[in-house]
């Protein structure tokens, strides 16, 4: 067992933690992946130190729960790739990736896995990539096409929850039509210059159509700066982890509008 390797654990901040390399020695000696170590050290009250700072709010019970789930990312562009890095650090235990497209120099200036030296590459291939440079404990699967009806069911595969970072409006409806019929929450957001949106559809249900028309095509002239792309996926990635461990309320048949050029923050409700 590999608690036989941490019997006497270092204590920080009132909680028993283990180190990355001692991890890492464990699970190759007991033939775990790190993700697996990982998992059973929390089942016994053994705190991997990159958790601890989450640890602190969420308790060991919310980081088994992190542990045990997993998010599908749709779309790994600029709203995308922070959600990719926000949850390898959060530290879930599976991350799917997907996105058809590539990077171009357009991209530089918000998405976070877009760099000079990876133009032409996929962007799914980058997030998969920088998941596992961040976390090699998570499972990552990568598909490397744009959501479609053909190709929905085996994305979602596996998924506790749903992160949609598209831009297409088609393929929101199709994430929610797939969500509802697996009953699997379904979380979104979008951003115009300065402002983000944020919204989750519960589990089992659906909102869109409420919101939105599915033919609207988006408004590129609004802009797209870092600062609102970052903004929106931190939102996202907090209403994840509030469903994911059943705390705070998540925002439920509302949307949540934040607009940091004016330092306007409203929640609108929806029904």
């Amino acid at each position: 067992m590999i608690g036989d390797y941490f019997k006497d654990p270092e204590e920080k901040s009132g909680f028993k933690i283990a180190r990355l390399a001692d991890m890492k020695a464990a699970a190759s000696k007991l033939g775990l992946t790190l993700g697996q170590a990982e998992t059973e050290l929390i089942r016994i009250g053994i705190v991997p130190y990159r958790y601890l700072g989450t640890v602190r709010m969420v308790g060991i019970e919310g980081a088994l729960k992190l542990r045990l789930a997993r998010a599908a990312i749709v779309g790994c562009g600029g709203v995308g790739g922070f959600l990719c890095e926000l949850s390898a650090r959060l530290g879930l235990g599976g991350i799917t990736v997907a996105d058809g497209d590539a990077f171009d120099e357009s991209n530089l200036n918000r998405q976070l896995c877009s760099t000079e030296g990876n133009l032409g590459q996929n962007k799914a291939a980058a997030a998969a990539t920088r998941i596992g440079a961040v976390n090699s404990g998570i499972d990552v699967s990568c598909c490397e096409e744009f959501l479609t009806e053909m190709n929905a069911a085996d994305i979602l595969k596996g998924a506790s929850i749903v992160l949609d970072a598209t831009d297409s409006l088609k393929t929101r409806f199709l994430l929610e039509k797939h969500c509802k019929s697996k009953t699997i929450p379904f979380v979104f957001g979008g951003i115009g210059s300065s402002v983000a949106q944020i919204s989750t559809v519960p589990a089992g249900s659906e909102l869109l159509g409420l919101i939105f028309d599915e033919n609207r095509e988006n408004n590129e002239a609004q802009g797209s700066p870092a600062p609102t792309v970052a903004l929106c996926a931190g939102f996202i990635a907090a209403e994840m982890l509030k469903i994911i461990c059943g705390a705070g309320r998540p925002l439920y048949g509302s949307i949540l509008q934040a607009d940091w050029l004016g330092n306007n923050f409203q929640i609108l409700n929806i029904r």
